[in-house]
């Protein structure tokens, strides 16, 4: 895992691209608040991208299938947002809506009371196959967490971590 301290900019960005409303009928948050959430997630990984020497294009302002190419990957950052560290038995998701989404690579990032912590990625066909597994609208999650969609679910401790990510894009951009 990860943590990037998160930056001035990045929040005076996040604000300018947040439209107040939800992008799709999946999204949970739908006065687009989310969104902030998810754009610090992107800043926090553009910034381990750069930290880590791996060239990267940024996408998401043009793409709703994924935010960075990198290494020849096509990349979309999840970020959930709660208060504290997180913990290896949280559960991190992806709605069925986005199964079909053109990406290759997931990666979870976690926002937290003024940092952003990488959580680890999985391939998203591993993701979808093996992985994960399925939970419906309305399932009990973890505490008192309700199931907000039909979903993928994957268990942090079940990601793999940055450093390999970090291998994987290294190699990939090498050739």
């Amino acid at each position: 895992m990860i943590k990037q301290v998160i930056r001035e900019s990045w929040v005076q960005y996040s604000h300018r691209k947040h439209t107040g409303k939800a992008f799709n009928s999946t999204t949970i948050m739908t006065d687009g608040s989310g969104q902030i959430t998810g754009t610090m997630g992107e800043m926090a990984f553009g910034r381990w991208l750069m930290d880590v020497g791996i060239d990267f294009d940024y996408c998401a302002d043009d793409s709703l299938d994924y935010d960075f190419i990198a290494g020849g990957y096509r990349i979309d950052v999840k970020t959930s947002k709660s208060i504290g560290e997180p913990k290896d038995y949280y559960t991190l998701r992806v709605p069925n809506s986005q199964r079909n989404q053109q990406c290759d690579l997931y990666v979870w990032a976690y926002l937290s009371e003024g940092a952003v912590y990488l959580l680890g990625f999985a391939e998203k066909s591993d993701f979808w196959e093996s992985a994960g597994y399925p939970v419906k609208k309305g399932d009990p999650g973890i505490g008192k967490h309700i199931e907000k969609t039909d979903a993928q679910v994957i268990v942090t401790k079940d990601l793999q971590d940055m450093d390999r990510l970090e291998i994987v894009l290294s190699k990939a951009d090498a050739n």
